[in-house]
């Protein structure tokens, strides 16, 4: 087993203790996004995408005041997903919450680099 496998089994026994509990869910997303980049050539892209979706979704709707739960999400959504606008909206919101959350701004200028404002990602 992976590191990354490992880490998102440890985020789903979280979770199974606290069904609540947002920044597990972000978490197992972020893990899910790490695998995607290392994905093994027979290994299942579909299965990791719908997982993905599955656990950010989940953490950005238990998390709405959670700015590390939302980036977490927002970056898992776009990156693995293909779910840029969504994405984008999370990460915003977590900019908000949070305007000293550096991770928030990390994402958000990948956010802007995805969408093609090069710019407006330099201002991140």
């Amino acid at each position: 087993m992976t590191a990354g496998r490992e880490a998102r089994s440890l985020f789903l026994k979280a979770i199974a203790l606290d069904p609540e509990f947002a920044r597990a869910y972000a978490h197992a997303a972020n893990c899910c996004l790490i695998e995607s980049q290392n994905i093994a050539p027979n290994a299942d892209r579909k299965a990791i995408v719908s997982q993905t979706m599955h656990l950010a979704r989940l953490a950005a709707a238990l998390g709405k005041e959670d700015a590390v739960a939302l980036s977490h999400s927002g970056q898992a959504l776009a990156y693995v997903c293909g779910e840029l606008d969504e994405g984008t909206v999370l990460i915003e919101r977590a900019i908000v919450l949070n305007q000293n959350l550096a991770l928030a701004w990390n994402f958000g200028g990948w956010m802007k680099i995805f969408r093609g404002e090069p710019e407006e990602a330099i201002d991140r």
